[in-house]
């Protein structure tokens, strides 16, 4: 918090107006107490601190998540084999996929003021390739990718949200 704290500062002498705090899975979410275990997961409190601050100086704080790929660490539990399509992935189409990504969506979004979120959906290299296909057969990735994107806009609708990804 210290040192996002200092970069706000230098932001603001630079009359930077927007910050994407990318947190992968390293802030809280009450319902799973393993995402972000041991890898320095920012609290709700430190999160809106943050949040705070940035807006005193005119600043927009952005959370960016990940909702499909780049899980890896948060998939790796037990809790999560049902949601699991491979090892960094999220299985689309799977109900427990939808509620684990409506938790996360809720917790990360609750501490900020903007209604901007950033969802990633980057880099899911290997999407469809695991407990998806054995479920569901051989898909077009880009389809599946188009499937996954749907149910995330609803849950971000769903809070108000505003979403982006790169």
């Amino acid at each position: 918090v210290k040192g996002m704290k200092k970069l706000l500062n230098e932001m603001a002498k630079l009359g930077l107006n927007q910050v994407m705090l990318y947190t992968e899975e390293t802030y809280e979410v009450k319902e799973y107490p393993y995402f972000g275990y041991l890898r320095g997961r920012y609290s709700q409190t430190e999160l809106r601190e943050m949040d705070d601050y940035a807006y005193q100086l005119g600043i927009e704080m952005v959370p960016c998540i990940q909702t499909l790929g780049h899980l890896y660490l948060a998939l790796n539990y037990e809790y999560a084999n049902s949601f699991k399509d491979t090892s960094d992935i999220v299985l689309v189409g799977e109900a427990k996929t939808y509620e684990f990504l409506d938790n996360l969506i809720r917790s990360a979004s609750e501490p900020f003021r903007t209604k901007r979120i950033h969802v990633g959906m980057d880099e899911a290299w290997g999407l469809g390739t695991g407990q998806y296909r054995s479920k569901n057969g051989i898909r077009d990735s880009f389809e599946i990718m188009n499937e996954h994107l749907r149910e995330v806009v609803k849950i971000t609708q769903k809070y108000g949200l505003e979403p982006m990804m790169w």
